[in-house]
């Protein structure tokens, strides 16, 4: 009866030690699934801001394209008001000059009308 009662005691305490290890175990797996829950999460947030951080670079690019082209169009019609008003500078410095020059060839035309006018005047003299 005594080995019956030490061997149920043993029994009993197998059973208790058996018990906590597979609570111990159950603990264990839930940790491990809340740990492979959270890094799921923690990849899926780090995917989002991923996604983020690549829209803010795609925008912020198209922005710097944007202030380039901006620029460069600036620029461009710059340098075209820049060139025409040269240009209309030399035009105006063209037509003065073609009016002087058709002054002082009125003025010639003139006085050889004169000199032409004073030889036929001497020669109706003599």
């Amino acid at each position: 009866a005594e080995a019956d009662e030490h061997a149920a005691a043993a029994t009993a305490e197998a059973e208790a030690k058996r018990q906590k290890l597979q609570e111990a175990l159950d603990a264990a797996k839930e940790e491990a699934e809340a740990l492979r829950s959270s890094a799921a999460e923690a990849e899926q947030a780090t995917a989002v801001m991923v996604k983020e951080l690549e829209a803010r670079h795609a925008a912020a690019m198209a922005e710097a394209v944007g202030e380039a082209q901006a620029t460069a169009e600036a620029q461009q019609a710059q340098a075209i008001a820049e060139v025409e008003a040269m240009a209309q500078e030399e035009l105006q410095m063209a037509a003065e000059a073609t009016r002087a020059a058709k002054a002082a060839a009125e003025e010639r035309v003139a006085q050889m009308q004169a000199a032409l006018d004073a030889a036929k005047t001497e020669a109706i003299a003599e």
